[in-house]
């Protein structure tokens, strides 16, 4: 199964952040390596195929105000990033999730934002884009946006 741009297809699998570290990157490292391999089965590129837990790191990234996000990087060919967000506790109560994952990937069908690659139980996977998250003063700052 292909999980790239298709809201309707869940990896049954979620991640509970109250693990201990170990445990939780263990299955971070899983979950996004089993999702993103069954996106290459549609390409030529299998470098998370042929990944293996030590050639796949994790670090956590700050920024989400309701989301644990985690930068997941494989290291062998082209190394390659993907955050991982997880969804907020209670955070549907004000935001449709299914929604959004609808108009995410609709969007990254027609090539507008970043590709939707997948949804995991309460998370998705995207690419990972260099940014840094805003300060709260820096966002009413016009000389960083249009």
């Amino acid at each position: 199964m292909t999980y790239a741009n298709n809201p309707h297809a869940t990896y049954p699998m979620g991640i509970d952040i109250s693990l201990p570290k170990d445990d939780l990157y263990r299955d971070i490292k899983n979950i996004v390596k089993n999702v993103m391999s069954a996106n290459e089965s549609v390409s030529k590129d299998k470098m998370w195929t042929l990944a293996t837990h030590e050639d796949i790191s994790v670090e956590v990234l700050s920024g989400g105000l309701t989301n644990s996000l985690f930068l997941v990087s494989t290291h062998i060919g082209a190394s390659a990033k993907v955050v991982l967000r997880t969804f907020g506790t209670g955070s549907e109560m004000f935001i449709d999730r299914d929604q959004e994952n609808l108009v995410f990937a609709g969007l990254s069908q027609a090539g507008f934002g970043p590709s939707f690659l997948g949804l995991i139980q309460g998370g998705r996977i995207e690419p990972y884009i260099p940014s840094a998250a805003l300060q709260f003063f820096q966002v009413k700052d016009e000389g960083l946006y249009p």
